[in-house]
């Protein structure tokens, strides 16, 4: 475990050209969480997007990640993901980072 880890995570809006259409609806923008995570020096980014239809929001979505902050600074792993974290956006953007890390 690393007590040089830093953990950030922020909210995006990110526009689409034009719109994305599917069945349950049209967007123009994504709302994206973006995570990152810094080691001795390294980097590393993953970003995410809650969906409704999984009962995930943005807000909440914030408050996990908030919540996970002192597991994933302690130095959590990849394989700590989901005793960590509950929303798949969540673990999703985590993971991503861990990775890029």
């Amino acid at each position: 475990m690393s007590a040089s880890r830093r953990f950030s995570v922020a909210h995006e809006s990110w526009p689409i050209a034009g719109s994305f259409s599917i069945s349950r609806g049209t967007k123009t923008t994504a709302e994206v969480i973006k995570v990152t995570v810094e080691q001795d020096g390294a980097v590393g980014v993953g970003e995410s997007v809650p969906y409704a239809r999984y009962g995930e929001t943005i807000d909440a979505t914030l408050d996990a990640m908030s919540a996970a902050r002192p597991e994933v600074e302690a130095g959590c792993t990849r394989a700590d993901v989901p005793g960590v974290l509950s929303l798949y956006a969540a673990r999703n953007a985590l993971d991503c980072a861990l990775w890029d890390l």
